[in-house]
């Protein structure tokens, strides 16, 4: 009977931890992403004031 505890007890701490892992990773992944996407936007939004600021200059003369 101790023993079955003891082994139960191994299994429960065993998938336990891999799920924490696999957890860690997916939110690691997700804020990998979140910047790559926060990145992406900025460029875009410089780009647009870029844009702007030339067709301002072309209507202009």
């Amino acid at each position: 009977m101790f023993m079955l505890i003891i082994v139960i007890i191994c299994f429960v701490a065993i998938f336990g931890g891999l799920g924490l892992l696999k957890f860690l990773r997916v939110q690691k992944v997700r804020k990998e992403r979140k910047v790559v996407l926060e990145k992406r936007l900025e460029h875009l939004i410089q780009a647009n004031k870029y844009k702007t600021l030339q067709d301002k200059n072309e209507s202009s003369q």
